[in-house]
């Protein structure tokens, strides 16, 4: 059962890691923190999940304190424009 249920988990996260995530839209540029904070949590968490990585691994993988990664995955702080790009460059989002 607990198989079956983690092969769900990571087919939801495979395809959640496929999501692409537009920061602009058709209202002048304007985007939605909200959901784009909730977009960019989940695509962290599935990718931890994916490759069965803790906070603090995501942390050192990008060069950032883990502190940051559970605000970020907690959809508390949205990474600042530097920090997308350094998950951008790792495959994260």
């Amino acid at each position: 059962m607990f198989m079956r249920n983690n092969e769900k988990l990571i087919k939801l996260a495979k395809e959640l890691r496929e999501a692409k995530i537009d920061f602009s839209d058709a209202r002048g540029g304007q985007i939605d923190l909200k959901n784009e904070k909730i977009l960019i949590a989940g695509k962290m968490k599935a990718y931890r999940l994916i490759y069965k990585l803790t906070q603090e691994e995501l942390a050192k993988k990008i060069n950032v304190a883990k502190l940051q990664i559970i605000r970020w995955e907690g959809g508390k702080n949205m990474p600042s424009k530097m920090a997308l790009e350094k998950l951008k460059a790792a495959g994260i989002i």
